[in-house]
Formats: C-alpha cells, structure tokens, sequence
C-alpha cells in the first residue's frame, strides 16, 4: 500500500519487494519500488520531521540495498530539513551501492524470530477501529522483526551489507560473513567499508560485530582481502 510517515511503515513497505526479489523480477527498467522516500518529509499536525536521524539512515540504507528508485518528496527550500538529511541522502557510496546490478536487485538473507512493537499505541490498542480488517493492517505495520540482516551483491568478492536494528535499545549484531549470500574468499580474509562514517574498518576473519542503536542501522561493504 501507500506508505506513510512512520517507522514501521517504512519497514512494512519494504519487506514488501521481497516477493519480486524472489522472483528475480526486480532488475534494470522495472524495479521492485517500495514507494517514495519519506526523509524530511513534516507531520501535517505539528510540522515535526517525521523520522528521527537513526530512521532516516535506515530507511534511505533500505530503499539502496533493495535497488529502489530513490525519489525524494520533502521541500528543498526546507533549510532545516536540508541540514538534518543531507549528509544521509547525499552519501556517494550508499547510493553507488544503489545502482550497482549485477544480478541481484538486494534484500533480506536473515530475519530475527523474535518480533518488536515499533507503534506502542497501536499494539497497545489493536480493536480500537471497528473495523478487523484495518486492525490487522494497522498491526503488520507495526510488527515486525527485532533486526534483520539485507545484502547485495556488488561483484566478485564484495557485497554490501546493512544490518537492521528495529528494537527501542541498542544492540551488538554480528555479521557472519558465512552467512551472506554471494560472498566466498579462498582465505577467509575481509575487508570492510563503512559507508556511514565513509571509514575502513579494517580485515576480519569469520564474523564482524557492531552495536547498532535502536531505529539505527550500519552499512558496510564487505570485499575479500
């Protein structure tokens, strides 16, 4: 459905290209478009950007590592909103990670089984509509994974990586570099690029872990050594 300005709609969206990823019916001239960015955007009752900064990373690292167009609709005459988003929808190496293709438009390898509220008042408060069927959307919204591990596959030997932090409070999440689809070096040596902070973060063997915060994501490439 449409999106709105919310968190767990940002996530709801896109857990929803998934399908066609699966398909393999996302590619070059018809992306998977889990619809328009709401970085900078205002609420309409109080004017208030809607997504925190931590947000806005991870839904703009979101719609990069699923191959999304990248269409931005807040006000550029917005000078505010212009110095809290810029840094994020302006970084090269996210949106290079972007409209890289080589055969896979990106998505979810690991899914946490546990599950967080990320809209207290509407877990809180489920039968408040009466109408079931807008409950349940309105919870599936709202519901969803404690974190999540997304890749892309960028070229031989390297793949970007965004680690997904949907819980309240920070976490260590590790990525096992075993685990992510389309990565293999002969000596099990890799290197790491933190496009957040634009910083290398040095080789590693096995595994790499991080504290994320909560709504907050890290974005990296990993490439064999």
């Amino acid at each position: 459905g449409d999106i709105q300005l919310s968190y767990g709609s940002v996530l709801y969206n896109l857990a929803s290209v998934e399908q066609y990823r699966a398909m393999n019916a996302s590619y070059p001239g018809c992306w998977a478009y889990p619809d328009m960015l709401q970085v900078g955007i205002r609420r309409k009752d109080d004017g208030i950007i809607g997504l925190s900064e931590a947000e806005t990373r991870t839904h703009f690292g979101g719609w990069c590592i699923v191959s999304s167009p990248l269409m931005l609709g807040y006000d550029v005459n917005d000078e505010e909103v212009n110095d809290f988003i810029w840094d994020i929808v302006s970084n090269k190496e996210a949106i290079a990670v972007n409209q890289a293709y080589v055969g896979d438009s990106g998505g979810v390898y690991e899914n946490s089984t546990s599950m967080v509220c990320v809209d207290e008042e509407k877990c809180n408060n489920p039968f408040s509509s009466t109408s079931t069927g807008r409950n349940l959307e309105a919870l599936a919204l709202v519901t969803v994974p404690s974190y999540r591990y997304m890749s892309k596959r960028l070229g031989i030997g390297k793949v970007a990586v965004l680690l997904m932090n949907s819980a309240t409070e920070a976490t260590t999440m590790t990525a096992k570099f075993t685990d992510i689809p389309g990565l293999s070096c002969d000596n099990n040596e890799y290197s790491l690029r933190n496009i957040w902070t634009h910083s290398d973060e040095g080789n590693f063997r096995g595994s790499w872990s991080t504290v994320v915060e909560g709504h907050d994501s890290s974005f990296i490439v990993v490439e064999c050594v």
